[in-house]
């Protein structure tokens, strides 16, 4: 069994590291990082209805929505929930930057924001931040890589929030 498990091993990293190299997030790392970041990662597979983050728990993991629809919703402190993004990544075409959740557990310390769910089955691949910083302490050039595309996420959803905010509809 334990064999059989270790067989498994560089395969299913393989796996993972192909769907990393797919996301726009690594989008220019050398086939090295990529598979450094593979080695670390692990790939979950969810059904309709399940959650992946729940707002208010500590998290320390981000996500890479690699297929599926996931829908991320917020509570205010008045018990009201909206929908404040929808995730939906098809097989076929490569992962949008948009496809990561969870990434503000790189940055703070703080509980989770939103709640994330699927919304048809789905699979993430999984990088835990301790993973990461390991990472991070070894390879300078993949610490700011990473960072970098953080902040651009972080830079698109301001955008996309202010612009929402300003609309009429909005």
């Amino acid at each position: 069994m334990a064999e059989e498990a270790a067989r498994e091993r560089p395969k299913r990293a393989e796996e993972i590291g192909r769907r990393l190299a797919r996301s726009s997030l690594f989008a220019g790392l050398e086939d090295a990082a990529i598979a450094k970041l593979a080695a670390g990662a692990d790939l979950r597979t969810l059904e309709t209805g399940e959650i992946v983050l729940k707002q208010g728990d500590y998290g320390d993991s981000l996500f890479l929505l690699d297929e599926g629809s996931l829908a991320v919703t917020a509570t205010d402190e008045a018990g009201r929930t909206r929908t404040v993004a929808t995730l939906a990544v098809d097989a076929a075409d490569p992962p949008p930057v948009e496809n990561v959740i969870g990434e503000l557990c790189l940055l703070d310390l703080e509980p989770r924001c939103a709640t994330v769910t699927a919304t048809a089955p789905s699979t993430l691949v999984e990088l835990h931040r301790d993973e990461l910083y390991w990472l991070f302490g070894e390879d300078r050039a993949l610490q700011l890589h990473v960072i970098v595309a953080i902040a651009r996420i972080l830079s698109r959803r301001l955008r996309v929030d202010r612009s929402e905010a300003a609309s009429p509809a909005g």
